[in-house]
C-alpha cells in the first residue's frame, strides 16, 4: 500500500490486543465501563468524547506519542461497532444508571461476604 496502511493498521491491531489486560474490569471475565455504558446506550457519546481527546492530546503531552493515536483509533473502532450494533446517541438514563450501579455494588458487597468467611 502507498502509505503503509496495512502495516500502521497491524500495529493498531497489536496494540489494542494489549489494552484488553490493562483495563480496569469489575468480574474476573472481564467486565469492563464500556460494556456499562453500551447496557445504558451512551457508549457512542463516550467513545466520540475519548477519540476526540486523544486526537486533541496529541503532540501536547510526551511529544508526538503514537499512542494517542492508537488509542483514538481504538475508540473510533468501538465507536463504529456500536453504530454497527445499533446502540444511539442518546441522553444518560439516571434512572437505568442508578440501578446498575445498585446491582454492581449488591454484586461487590456479596463476593466480599463470601470471601470473609
Amino acid at each position: 500500500m502507498k502509505y503503509k496502511e496495512d502495516k500502521i493498521l497491524k500495529e493498531v491491531l497489536e496494540y489494542i490486543k494489549t489494552t484488553y489486560s490493562k483495563h480496569y474490569s469489575t468480574t474476573k471475565e472481564g467486565f469492563q465501563v464500556q460494556d456499562i455504558l453500551r447496557h445504558l446506550d451512551i457508549d457512542k457519546d463516550f467513545s466520540l468524547s475519548n477519540a476526540i481527546k486523544y486526537l486533541m492530546r496529541y503532540g501536547k503531552k510526551d511529544g508526538r506519542n503514537k499512542l494517542d493515536l492508537y488509542k483514538a483509533i481504538h475508540y473510533i473502532v468501538l465507536l463504529i461497532n456500536s453504530e454497527e450494533n445499533g446502540s444511539t446517541l442518546m441522553e444518560p438514563n439516571m434512572e437505568k444508571i442508578q440501578q446498575t450501579i445498585k446491582e454492581l455494588s449488591v454484586t461487590k458487597w456479596k463476593r466480599k461476604q463470601k470471601n470473609l468467611y
